[in-house]
């Protein structure tokens, strides 16, 4: 079903919204990351495939290719990743000898069977691995969001690691690469984690009264969520590691560090709340003084240079009113952004050691009791 992304645009800048950038998949919008003008907030909207919406080059396009995973973060093509993955055992022929000893020598033959350079890219499988990562998170994450219309999505190193409408899951991979190697996915760090709230076409149309009260509330539960699990983690971790004051005091930096941007943000959303009140009163003042001169009495040159004067004042305070909003818009981002890699890392630093200290207390039981008899 072809639908025009500039009714789509005009749609998002009427309810609030402006869009970042395009995620696309062969010229058509797969995900839209959108901000939100009033509280700085980000969201990622997701176009289902009935849908064809042609990206315009307005906006950044990143394009991405979709990536078979199986309900764990598994992938299911084992060389996805084109001019990457060298299956070396495919490369290595078997070796033919020609028996036509005056063209070439045996040793010759034998030696260029053998011209197969090695290339290891053990980043390639760190990717992987960590992608695998971002699943087991986003499995224990989806309980957050399971019956919600809402959904959730970790972009990491140009992956976007999603859970479906049917609370499945799916990955794409940006083929966008910079001069650095780096998958371009115009995030302040490709090395940070960014936790996106998404929801797709028919769902944000139903929710566009409540949408902007719903993404704070989804995030800030989500987040104190995570700083939950993050205590019951550490809790684990001290009863089994004997340096619990170091751990102790790791953890009250971390959460000190997330209290201060949570406060942070949360101010910057006021005065984000406050601008858009002033803009408002503006914008009206600016009208009712349009209407007083267009009156009659007032049709004169001295009321025009009069009126033109008031109405410069007021699209000069508006301009600036504007560029303050847009510099804390980034700011709300940067801090958002930085907030969402701290929890993300630490949750999955402490989930992951709960689990192998776990196994190693009960390794440690089983050699006890191997010991005893």
């Amino acid at each position: 079903m072809p639908l025009s992304f500039k009714k789509l645009e005009s749609f998002f800048s009427q309810v609030g919204f402006l869009v970042s950038r395009i995620f696309t998949v062969s010229t058509y919008c797969v995900y839209i990351e959108l901000l939100v003008v009033q509280t700085g907030d980000s969201c990622l909207f997701y176009i289902p495939s009935k849908y064809d919406i042609e990206a315009s080059n307005e906006y950044l396009n990143i394009p991405i290719v979709y990536i078979d995973i199986d309900d764990n973060g598994n992938f299911i093509k084992e060389n996805y990743i084109e001019g990457n993955s060298n299956n070396l055992y495919k490369q290595y022929t078997d070796i033919n000898i020609d028996l036509d000893f005056n063209n070439k020598s045996i040793i010759d033959q034998l030696e260029e069977n053998y011209n197969r350079p090695v290339n290891l890219d053990i980043s390639i499988e760190n990717e992987l691995q960590e992608v695998k990562e971002n699943f087991r998170q986003l499995k224990r994450l989806k309980l957050c969001v399971q019956n919600l219309k809402y959904k959730l999505c970790i972009i990491h190193k140009g992956y976007l690691c999603c859970i479906r409408r049917d609370n499945t899951y799916e990955c794409y991979k940006s083929t966008q690469v910079d001069n650095n190697n780096n998958n371009n996915n115009n995030d302040n760090d490709s090395n940070n984690s960014r936790l996106c709230i998404t929801i797709d076409l028919e769902n944000f149309f139903e929710k566009i009264n409540t949408i902007n009260n719903d993404l704070l509330i989804i995030r800030q539960e989500i987040t104190n969520i995570l700083n939950i699990n993050h205590n019951r983690h550490s809790n684990n971790l001290l009863k089994i590691i004997n340096y619990k004051l170091v751990i102790t005091d790791f953890m009250d930096k971390i959460l000190n560090k997330k209290t201060k941007l949570i406060n942070s943000i949360n101010l910057l959303e006021k005065m984000m709340i406050e601008i858009t009140s002033i803009i408002k009163k503006i914008n009206s003042n600016r009208e009712n003084t349009k209407y007083k001169y267009n009156q009659e009495k007032f049709q004169s040159y001295i009321y025009d240079s009069e009126k033109y004067n008031i109405l410069k004042k007021y699209d000069d305070d508006i301009k600036e009113l504007n560029i303050i909003r847009q510099e804390i818009v980034i700011l709300i981002i940067k801090m958002r952004g930085e907030l969402d890699d701290i929890s993300l890392k630490v949750d999955k630093i402490c989930f992951d050691n709960s689990v192998m200290l776990d196994l190693l207390i009960k390794n440690f039981e089983i050699l006890s009791n191997l010991s005893e008899n």
